[in-house]
């Protein structure tokens, strides 16, 4: 609702330093997974995809 929304200040820096580092969180978790994969398709094929969700199931960061 319109009340709610009023309520919610967002500061975009920190906005953006979170969306950052989440972000970096994100790729190290793809560089992880491909330094340590045993599957071909992980570690030659790089066929996979790590993401952050929050508690209810949201995406919050996705590495490309």
């Amino acid at each position: 609702t319109e009340a709610e929304d009023e309520k919610i200040k967002v500061n975009p820096i920190e906005l953006s330093i979170f969306a950052h580092r989440f972000m970096s969180i994100a790729e190290q978790m793809g560089k992880v997974l491909e330094r340590t994969a045993i599957s071909t398709n992980i570690k030659e094929r790089l066929d996979f995809s790590c993401a952050l969700f929050d508690p209810d199931g949201n995406l919050v960061a996705n590495a490309p």
